[in-house]
């Protein structure tokens, strides 16, 4: 038996696998954190090389808490920034 979808259903149903491929793709994906000292707090260009440390192949959950982590054991320091971003995906 075939069924016909009206367009407009269909027109949804493609959204919602948008959607789920978007969801899949965010839990899948992996970031990096970037910290160090920066003379210009607001900018990532600023970081000083000597004091840079990345910490890659995580998934969100796991950077977010490394961040807060991270933040708080630095309170003290106003040059310390830590950055979250997604992580550069090498080609084989």
């Amino acid at each position: 038996m075939i069924f016909k979808i009206p367009f407009s259903s269909y027109k949804r149903c493609v959204n919602l696998l948008d959607i789920g491929c978007q969801i899949v793709y965010k839990l899948f994906m992996k970031y990096e954190i970037i910290e160090g000292i920066h003379t210009d707090t607001s900018n990532i260009e600023t970081l000083d090389p000597a004091t840079r440390k990345v910490h890659s192949a995580l998934d969100k959950i796991q950077a977010e808490l490394l961040a807060g982590k991270l933040v708080r054991s630095n309170i003290g320091n106003y040059g310390h920034r830590v950055w979250i971003r997604p992580a550069k995906v090498k080609n084989s």
